[in-house]
């Protein structure tokens, strides 16, 4: 009778010690989305976009409507996930471009594509989506939150992004060429 109540003990002790070895393994591999470095959605960024492009040039698609929808896609994803900032994504070529914005709160974002006469001024928060006529001129200049990001127009299709965001009480800002 010993023996048995001795084997019950050794199995209860072996079950507690599998509980509590789970629970150290779950706690330990469970991170929030706000870990998550923004380093690594530029790198997503630089990668996809040109998988899109590459798509649309190959499949003969327009590729600002592709660019659109995958960039649509991409910030649902990314702030579900936990991720929110001033996103601004600037695509196209020489004869158009297109300049889609997500900004928590209020800003001014001004985008000057060869000069002051092809600028576009975009207010306040939310999604916001403007066109750009390029004339000439292939120099991209985003001023966002009183700096400005230079971009030069390639021949085909382009793809800028600006990511920026508060980390730590202090305004981290990447951008395509990081």
């Amino acid at each position: 009778m010993n023996l048995k109540k001795r084997g019950q003990f050794y199995l209860i002790a072996a079950v507690l010690l599998i509980v509590i070895v789970f629970g150290l393994i779950s706690v330990g591999n469970y991170t929030s989305s706000s870990d998550i470095d923004l380093s690594h959605l530029v790198e997503d960024l630089n990668s996809e976009s040109g998988q899109v492009v590459s798509y649309g040039t190959y499949w003969n698609q327009d590729t600002n409507e592709l660019l659109e929808d995958w960039v649509a896609n991409y910030t649902t994803y990314t702030q579900s996930q936990g991720e929110q900032g001033d996103w601004i994504f600037v695509y196209g070529n020489a004869s158009g471009l297109n300049a889609v914005t997500f900004t928590e709160e209020e800003s001014s974002i001004s985008i000057n594509v060869g000069g002051s006469t092809n600028s576009v001024n975009i207010q306040g928060s939310g999604k916001q989506k403007s066109t750009i006529n390029p004339s000439g001129n292939r120099d991209v200049s985003i001023e966002l939150l009183g700096n400005s990001y230079n971009f030069d127009l390639k021949e085909g299709e382009n793809f800028f992004f600006i990511l920026s965001r508060e980390e730590e009480g202090e305004r981290v800002v990447l951008t395509e060429s990081e």
